[in-house]
């Protein structure tokens, strides 16, 4: 007969740890969704639901539009502010994450702990 800690090892292992945290957030984002759906019923909270849904839409419109000019903004100062770049996550962060910062007015050359040299 075997030992119950015997049975119970492969539980502990950390690859089987993280495949339950995944699929334990799989399941509360369906039961979230789920519970949306029965709130949708409801006498008070169902116009509210249908309204933030339509809002929904309306901002992923504004973020796409977003992310277009910020998007051409960067790609048009890494063209012409830097000549021949070769590092690929330099080329991401001047391109996506420096304009983004830029569109709130911060404008620095200590960007989350990178030293950037500006030279004017």
């Amino acid at each position: 007969m075997k030992d119950i800690n015997e049975c119970a090892k492969p539980r502990f292992f950390k690859s089987a740890l993280y495949a339950g945290k995944i699929i334990f957030s799989l399941d509360f984002i369906l039961f979230c969704i789920r519970l949306m759906d029965m709130f949708a019923v409801n006498r008070f909270l169902g116009p509210k639901i249908i309204v933030m849904q339509r809002m929904m839409t309306d901002v992923v419109f504004f973020l796409c539009i977003l992310f277009v000019s910020v998007l051409s903004y960067g790609v048009s100062k890494q063209a012409i502010l830097v000549d021949n770049e070769q590092r690929w996550p330099w080329i991401l962060r001047n391109v996506i994450y420096e304009p983004y910062l830029i569109l709130f007015g911060e404008i620095s050359d200590v960007v989350d702990g990178k030293e950037y040299i500006l030279q004017i």
